[in-house]
């Protein structure tokens, strides 16, 4: 794909944009109009002729630097999306595509951003400055992913300054939900069941790709296997060692205050769940598989955490899209 394509031999072009700084780059117009019937550049000339031309093309004058059009056009462009480093590159572009009523580029733009290394970096920035745009899909995005970040330890950010009390109210809220669900994932069975019961898993990927089995003996070190996980809504089950259910009872902790999947899937938890399980089960058939086995029963329960997230609604108040878009 092509890195530049507003060079003066680009294919195609019949509008000349031209930055604050006097840079020109060669558009197709049609692209900056897809999606959206009020863009700025669909009724350039259709009431007066350019007073300005270049090449034989119309020069349309922009207030906007080269630096920042580059990154805007690409994104209107079938070509790879420009990396946005930091929130002010974000803010910036997507507040001129604003301005300029490019909806396409927009939208690629939001799900960019909430597919990037940024918005798990910083969520709450990116979903106040979603918020205060009306940025619908980032919002959401950086509302989910700032489930991986307790609210009691929120610091003072600039962009919080942009939204209302009462949005930040609903992010809380948001996060208070998102916990309570979590509640949901395990069930403590008495003492005397010596186990945890997930409902949730169904008992034929517990068996086939977990190894679970009722068996009083585990079948790599041949101890006695003294836990036991209650699966699925017929109450199935599978004997275990320890680190089967301190695992999981450990990732719920952690998942009240952060109910997030990435809690679930941090390295930590997963390297000390390894090692206990090594510790409990020392056959050198288990230790070939215990990385791939525990990798899966976390994928499973970060699945979980996923679905439970998704059914939980953020109350924020965005508007309405245009309909023309």
């Amino acid at each position: 794909m092509l890195d530049d394509p507003f060079e003066t031999d680009a294919v195609g072009a019949d509008i000349i944009l031209r930055s604050s700084d006097n840079v020109d780059f060669y558009v197709l117009n049609a692209l900056l109009c897809i999606g959206s019937k009020a863009s700025f550049f669909a009724h350039l000339f259709a009431d007066s002729k350019p007073s300005e031309t270049h090449n034989d093309l119309p020069v349309v004058s922009l207030f906007e630097h080269s630096d920042l059009l580059r990154p805007v056009l690409k994104f209107c462009y079938p070509i790879d999306a420009p990396l946005l480093e930091t929130i002010a590159e974000v803010k910036a572009v997507g507040e001129v595509m604003q301005k300029y009523c490019l909806d396409f580029a927009l939208k690629r733009l939001q799900r960019t951003i909430s597919k990037s290394a940024l918005i798990k970096k910083e969520p709450l920035r990116l979903f106040a400055l979603a918020v205060h745009n009306g940025w619908k899909e980032l919002g959401e995005a950086a509302a989910r992913c700032s489930l991986a970040f307790p609210l009691d330890q929120l610091m003072p950010i600039p962009e919080l300054a942009l939204i209302t009390a009462l949005d930040l109210a609903y992010l809380i809220e948001y996060h208070r939900e998102c916990s309570r669900a979590m509640g949901t994932l395990v069930e403590t069975r008495s003492p005397h069941s010596w186990g945890i019961s997930m409902r949730w898993l169904g008992a034929q990927e517990a068996t086939k790709k977990l190894l679970f089995r009722q068996a009083a003996w585990c079948s790599w070190c041949k101890c006695r296997l003294s836990y036991r996980i209650h699966i699925g809504e017929t109450h199935g089950q599978g004997d275990v060692h320890n680190w089967a259910t301190a695992f999981v009872e450990t990732a719920v902790a952690q998942l009240i205050r952060k109910p997030s999947p990435d809690t679930v899937l941090n390295d930590v938890l997963l390297g000390n769940t390894i090692v206990q399980s090594i510790q409990e089960c020392n056959s050198d058939a288990w230790k070939s598989i215990a990385y791939g086995q525990i990798q899966l029963l976390a994928h499973l329960l970060a699945d979980q955490v996923e679905k439970l997230v998704s059914q939980v609604p953020l109350k924020i108040v965005w508007p309405v899209e245009n309909s023309e878009s």
